[in-house]
C-alpha cells in the first residue's frame, strides 16, 4: 500500500471527487494536487506521521515565516510542542524534476528559514533526493550534513540511514533499501545524469560514462555479502565536516569500485573522474534504492527508457527502437540452448531481450521457482547459464560497449561476453584480443543484428577488406575480358552481411535490419545474388520511413530473416548458375556475336562511313582532327549499344531460367506501417508488428517442423501480410514490388501487351543541376536556355512553362550536353516523394534541359510520346510505376526498373484523355467567371470600386494622407493606400482583432501578421 493510500485510510487526507484537491485534514487545507510540488509535499507530510512518528498536532504546513521586513511561507515546519511554539525542524519541498541549482536554493532558503525560527534541524527533500542538516547553536551557523532527521523522541542520531535488514541505532530507526516503480528508477537515472553534466564541467556523453561507473559501485556493493543491520557503503555517512563527509564517501566509493573492477576489469577501464561533490550527488539519487531486488523488466526498462532519452543525440545510432527488437527476438525460436551473436550490439537491446525471452521461458518451465526452492535454483540456472554462456556481443566504440555491459548487469548478468572491437574484423583476431573462444566462425545459431548504415570501409584503410568476397568485383560472365577486381570502397551494412554468414552455424538463423537499397537497387544486385546463393530467405519485412527518425536517421529500412544454407547447398546452386550462364552463352553463339559486332565497328571506321571528310584528311591528321575523335566517339556509342542491348537480352533470358532451375520454397512478406511509435519517438495506439510477428513465428515454426505447406491466417490484409514463391522473385526482395494487388495489374497488364517502355526509347539521358553558387550558369528568359524541374511536369501530359528556370547557352552545349531536351521528347520523373513517372511531353520547337530528377526519353514522333505520356499518367500506370521505384531516403525509378514498365500503346488513350482536358479547362473557366462575377456583386454591395490599373509612373505613386490614418500605428505607405481604398465602402470597416475570439496561432516557421493592422469589412453585423 502507498503512503498516499495509507494517508487516506488513517484520515490524514482526502481527495476530491475528480482528484484534482488534497485536503489536509488535520489543517483543512485544501491545496491543487496537479501541482508537481504538492505531490511531494503530501508524501513528505505522510512520512513524518507514518515513519518518522510524529503527532499531527505538532505539524503544520504553509507556515508564514518574518525575514526581516519580508514574510516568507515554509512548506513544512514540525514542532517539539504540541502548541507549535518551539520549531523542531523545518522542510522544503521541491518538485521531482527539480535542477541542482534549484535544489541548492531551496537548501539556502530552507536554512535560512531555520535559522529566523530557531528549528534545529532541516530537510530539504524532491522525492528522489534527500539532504539533511542540522543548525549550530552557535556561530558561525553553518550547515551540518546528517544522514537523516530524527524520528519522534530520538535525541542521538544514527551516523547512517540504511543498513541491511533496517534495525536501529541509538533508538534512531535504520532503513532497508526501498524497491521503487520503473517511471521513479527512470527519473533518478535521468536526475542523477543531470547532475553530472547541467554545470558544464561535463559534456552529456562523459557524464553518462561517470554515471555508468557508480550504478557499477551501487550493484557491487547491494551484492555484497553482510550481516542484518550492517550498512550499505553505497550511501553518506556523517562526518564532522561537509568535507569529510564528502571526501570519506569518495574514498567508499573508489574502493568499491576497485573491487568490482579487479572481479571484473572489462566493464571499466578508467578511473571515476568526479569530484566528491559530484560524486555525492550522484549517491544522493540512488543510495535509498533497491537495485537487485527490483523488478528485472522495471529497472530494464528504466535504464533502456534513460538510455532511449540520451541516445536520441549524437548516439542515436547504437540504440534500435525497443519495438522493434522485441518484434525480431519474439519471431524467433530461441531458447536456453541457443548461442546468440549480435555483431553490432550498441547498447545491448537485442542480447536483453533474448535474455528476457529465455526468463519468460524458465519461468513457464518451472512456474513454483518463487516458492519451491528447488525450482528456483532451476530456475535461476535455466536464464543464468544462457545470459553467462551464450550470450555475445560486439560493439566497435567502447564507450558503448560499456553501456551494454553495464545494461547487461542491471538485467543481472550476461555482460562477459561482450566485447569493444570492430564487429568486421575476423574471428582469430577477436579470439586473440579478448581470449574469448566464443568468438569462432561457424558457431552461433542466432545472429540478431541492426548494423550502422551509410559508413564505408576503404581498402586502403582497412586491410581485413581483402578478405571479403563483397570487397570484390565479380567477374562479368557477359564480359569475356572480365576479371575479378578489388572495390575501393565497400558499405559497412554489405559487410556484416557477409560476416554474419561466417559466424553463423549451417541452419542458423539472421535477422538483420538493412536500407532499402540492398533490397532493391540495381547496383546492389550483387549482393542479393550471393543472398540467394548462402540463405534460404525467409522473411522480408518492410518497416516505415519513420522508423529510426527519432534516432536521427531517415533511411527507409527493412527487416531481412534468413537461414544459413549448408555448403553442399550453396555449392550447389553456383553450379547451377555457372552451368546455365555457360549455356545461354553457347546456344545463342556469343562470342561470334560479339565478334561480328566488332567487326562491323572496325570496318565502319576503316571506310569513314558517315564521316564528313571536307579536307580529305588521312593518317595522323585525320586521327588527330576533332571532328574524326567526335565522329570516332559516336560510332563507338552506337556499337556499344548494340553489345549493351545482346546483353541485356541474355540477362533477362538467363534471369528467367535461373527462377526455374533453382529450388522453389515461399517468402513471407510484411508492410509495417504502424510500429507503435511515429517519428518523434511518442507511442502510439497501434504495433502491427505484434501480430506480423505472431504470423512470422508460426511460419518460422512449421519451416522448422519440415512442413510442406504454411497457411496465414484468413483475417489477415492479404495486401499487407502475404506469401511469395521464391521463384516468383523479379531480382528484388522488397514487399512492395509483390503486393498482390499489384503483381495482378502487372500480369494483367501484360497479358494485353508484350512492349515495354524500353522497347520506344532510341535515346534516353537523365540530368543534373548546375551548382546554384556559379551565377556562370544560369541565366534569363531572354538570353537563356528552358532547365526543366518536376515541378513542370504534368498528369496532362503537358509540360507546363510558367515556373521555368533559366541556363546558359554555354551550360546547355557543354555542361549538360547529353540532357538536352528536343520538341516531342517525352520527359519523365524519376525520383522524388510523392507520384512517380509522372510524364510530360516538350512542345514543337521546344530546346532545353532537365534536372536529375527527370530523365528524356527519345521516341522519334510526336504521337508515340503523347501516347507514352498519356499512358504512364493513368493512375493504374502510377501503381506500377511506385512498385518497381528502389529504396533510399528518397524513392527512384532506376533505368531497368523504369524502362521494365508494360506499355499499351494506344492513341486512343490519348484522345480520350485530350478530350477529357479541354473539358476540365472548359469547366475551370465557366467557374472563373462565376467567381468574378460574384466579386463584381459584392464590390457593387459594398460601394467599393477598383481603381483601373494605373500606368507605373512617379506621379501615380505619390499620394497623399491624414496625420490620424497612420499616428500610433504603421507608417509604410502600401497600407495607407489600402486604407484609402476601403475607407469609402456604406459599411463600417473594423479591424480583424475585434472579432478574433483568441489569438491567431501560427505553424512552425510561418511569419505572423499583427491582427491589429488586418483590415475588413463585416456584412452581417447581427453576429
Amino acid at each position: 500500500m502507498t503512503l498516499i493510500q495509507q494517508g487516506i485510510e488513517k484520515g490524514l487526507i482526502k481527495f476530491d471527487d475528480e482528484r484534482k484537491y488534497i485536503i489536509y485534514i488535520h489543517q483543512n487545507k485544501k491545496r491543487n494536487y496537479a501541482n508537481p510540488e504538492e505531490k511531494v509535499q503530501a508524501e513528505t507530510f505522510l512520512k513524518l506521521v507514518l515513519v518518522y512518528g510524529y503527532d499531527t498536532k505538532r505539524i503544520r504546513q504553509f507556515v508564514s515565516v518574518t525575514m526581516g521586513s519580508d514574510v516568507k511561507e515554509a512548506d513544512i515546519i514540525v514542532y517539539n510542542d504540541a502548541q507549535c511554539l518551539s520549531p523542531h525542524i523545518v522542510i522544503e519541498c521541491k518538485k521531482q524534476e527539480v535542477s541542482e541549482l534549484e535544489f541548492a536554493q531551496a537548501v539556502e532558503q530552507a536554512f535560512s528559514y531555520a535559522v529566523a525560527e530557531g528549528a534545529k534541524y532541516v530537510w530539504v527533500t524532491s522525492g528522489i533526493k534527500d539532504d539533511y542538516y542540522q543548525v549550530p547553536k552557535e556561530k558561525p551557523k553553518e550547515r551540518i550534513s546528517i544522514p537523516d532527521i530524527p524520528q519522534y523522541g530520538v535525541d542521538k542520531l544514527a551516523k547512517y540511514k540504511y543498513a541491511k535488514g533496517g534495525g536501529s541505532s541509538n533508538g534512531q530507526r535504520l532503513f532497508e533499501l526501498e524497491i521503487v516503480t520503473e517511471d521513479e528508477l527512470t527519473r533518478r537515472f535521468k536526475q542523477a545524469h543531470q547532475s553530472l553534466w547541467g554545470g558544464g564541467e561535463l559534456n552529456p556523453s562523459e557524464a553518462f560514462d561517470e554515471l555508468d561507473k557508480l550504478i557499477f559501485c551501487k550493484i557491487w556493493d547491494e551484492r555484497k555479502p553482510r550481516k542484518l543491520g550492517e550498512p550499505y557503503n553505497f550511501q553518506i555517512f556523517s562526518e564532522s565536516s561537509e568535507e569529510k563527509t564528502s571526501q570519506e564517501l569518495s574514498n567508499r566509493i573508489n574502493k568499491l569500485y576497485e573491487e568490482g573492477r579487479k572481479k571484473d576489469p572489462e566493464v571499466f577501464k578508467d578511473d571515476i573522474r568526479l569530484s566528491p561533490e559530484k560524486l555525492r550527488t550522484v549517491v544522493g539519487y540512488l543510495e535509498s534504492i533497491n537495485l537487485g531486488d527490483t523488478d528485472l523488466d522495471s529497472k530494464g526498462r528504466a535504464f533502456e527508457t534513460f538510455m532511449g532519452s540520451f541516445f536520441r543525440g549524437d548516439f542515436g545510432q547504437y540504440f534500435t527502437p525497443r519495438t522493434i527488437v522485441k518484434f525480431i527476438v519474439d519471431t524467433l525460436p530461441i531458447n536456453h540452448n541457443s548461442l546468440v551473436l549480435d555483431t553490432s550490439c550498441g547498447s545491448g537491446g537485442f542480447l536483453l531481450n533474448a535474455l528476457d525471452k529465455v526468463r519468460k521461458q524458465a519461468s513457464e518451465y518451472y512456474p513454483n521457482y518463487k516458492t519451491d526452492p528447488k525450482e528456483s535454483n532451476q530456475h535461476y540456472k535455466h536464464w543464468h547459464d544462457f545470459a553467462k554462456n551464450n550470450l555475445f556481443g560486439i560493439e566497435i566504440n567502447e564507450q558503448i560497449a560499456r553501456t551494454a555491459k553495464m545494461n547487461m548487469i542491471i538485467h543481472d548478468d550476461g555482460h562477459t561476453n561482450v566485447i569493444a572491437s570492430d564487429g568486421l574484423r575476423d574471428s582469430s583476431h577477436l579470439i586473440t584480443k579478448t581470449n574469448n573462444h566464443g568468438f569462432a566462425y561457424n558457431h552461433f545459431d542466432f545472429i540478431i543484428t541492426n548494423p550502422p548504415f551509410g559508413s564505408v570501409i576503404k581498402q586502403t584503410e582497412q586491410a581485413y577488406m581483402n578478405q571479403y568476397g563483397f570487397a570484390m568485383k565479380a567477374k562479368d560472365w557477359l564480359n569475356p575480358k572480365s576479371k575479378a577486381t578489388p572495390r575501393e570502397t565497400q558499405d559497412t551494412e554489405i559487410l556484416f552481411i557477409e560476416q554474419c554468414h561466417r559466424f553463423l552455424t549451417e541452419g542458423g538463423y539472421l535477422a538483420i535490419v538493412v536500407p532499402d537499397g540492398i533490397l532493391t537497387n540495381s547496383s546492389q544486385q550483387y549482393v542479393r545474388d550471393d543472398i540467394e546463393e548462402k540463405y534460404r530467405i525467409l522473411a522480408v519485412v518492410s518497416l516505415p520511413q519513420t522508423a529510426f527518425k527519432a534516432t536521427g536517421a531517415g533511411v527507409k529500412s527493412s527487416i531481412l530473416f534468413l537461414k544459413k544454407h549448408s555448403k553442399a547447398t550453396t555449392e550447389k546452386i553456383q553450379n547451377q548458375k555457372t552451368a546455365l550462364q555457360d549455356s545461354i552463352k553457347q546456344r545463342n553463339d556469343y562470342l561470334k556475336q560479339l565478334q561480328k559486332i566488332e567487326k562491323e565497328k572496325n570496318q565502319y571506321i576503316k571506310e569513314l562511313r558517315g564521316f564528313d571528310n571536307l579536307q580529305g584528311l588521312t593518317g595522323k591528321a585525320l586521327a588527330d582532327s576533332e571532328a574524326y575523335k567526335e565522329w570516332r566517339k559516336e560510332v563507338n556509342a552506337e556499337y556499344s549499344e548494340k553489345i549493351d542491348t545482346l546483353k541485356e537480352t541474355l540477362s533477362e533470358e538467363y534471369f528467367e531460367e535461373k527462377q526455374q532451375i533453382l529450388d522453389d520454397y515461399p517468402i513471407f512478406m510484411s508492410i509495417a506501417e504502424d510500429i507503435g511509435y511515429d517519428a518523434t519517438g511518442k507511442q502510439t495506439s497501434n504495433n502491427e508488428l505484434d501480430f506480423i510477428s505472431q504470423e512470422l513465428a508460426r511460419f518460422i515454426e512449421a519451416i522448422e517442423a519440415g512442413e510442406d505447406s504454411f497457411f496465414l491466417s484468413y483475417d489477415l490484409d492479404k495486401n499487407k501480410i502475404f506469401l511469395i514463391k521464391q521463384n516468383d522473385l523479379e531480382g528484388r526482395f522488397d514487399p512492395f514490388c509483390y503486393i498482390p494487388e499489384l503483381v495482378q495489374l502487372d500480369n494483367t497488364i501484360k497479358l494485353l501487351t508484350k512492349y515495354r517502355l524500353k522497347d520506344f526509347s532510341k535515346f534516353h539521358s537523365s540530368g543534373a543541376t548546375p551548382s546554384k553558387s556559379n551565377d556562370n550558369y544560369y541565366s534569363g528568359k531572354e538570353n537563356g536556355i528552358p532547365f526543366v524541374r518536376v515541378q513542370n511536369l504534368s498528369v496532362t501530359g503537358e509540360l507546363d512553362q510558367n515556373d521555368l528556370v533559366y541556363i546558359t547557352k554555354e551550360t546547355h552545349k557543354n555542361l549538360l550536353k547529353r540532357s538536352q531536351v528536343q520538341e516531342y521528347d517525352l520527359l519523365v520523373k524519376i525520383t522524388g516523394v510523392g507520384r512517380m513517372a509522372v510524364a510530360s511531353v516538350a512542345p514543337k520547337g521546344f530546346e532545353g534541359n532537365i534536372n536529375q530528377h527527370i530523365v528524356v526519353i527519345r521516341t522519334g514522333s510526336q504521337e508515340i510520346s503523347e501516347n507514352l505520356a498519356a499512358f504512364l499518367n493513368l493512375d493504374c500506370i502510377e501503381k506500377l510505376a511506385s512498385k518497381r521505384a528502389t529504396g533510399g531516403t528518397r524513392p527512384a525509378l532506376d533505368y531497368p526498373a523504369l524502362f521494365s514498365i508494360p506499355i499499351i500503346n494506344d492513341r486512343k488513350i490519348y484522345q480520350r484523355l485530350k478530350k477529357a482536358l479541354i473539358t476540365k479547362k472548359q469547366k475551370e473557366a465557366e467557374a472563373q467567371r462565376l467567381l468574378d462575377s460574384i466579386d463584381d456583386y459584392l464590390l457593387g454591395e459594398l460601394r467599393i470600386e477598383l481603381p483601373e490599373s494605373e500606368e507605373n509612373t512617379n506621379q501615380n505613386r505619390i499620394f497623399y494622407c491624414k496625420l490620424g490614418d497612420i499616428s500610433g500605428g504603421r507608417f509604410d505607405p502600401e497600407l495607407a493606400l489600402y486604407k484609402k481604398k476601403i475607407i469609402n465602402s456604406k459599411f463600417n470597416p473594423k479591424q480583424l482583432k475585434h472579432l478574433l475570439v483568441q489569438n491567431p496561432q501560427y505553424g512552425a516557421n510561418e511569419a505572423g501578421i499583427p491582427r491589429e493592422n488586418c483590415l475588413f469589412t463585416k456584412i452581417y453585423s447581427h453576429y
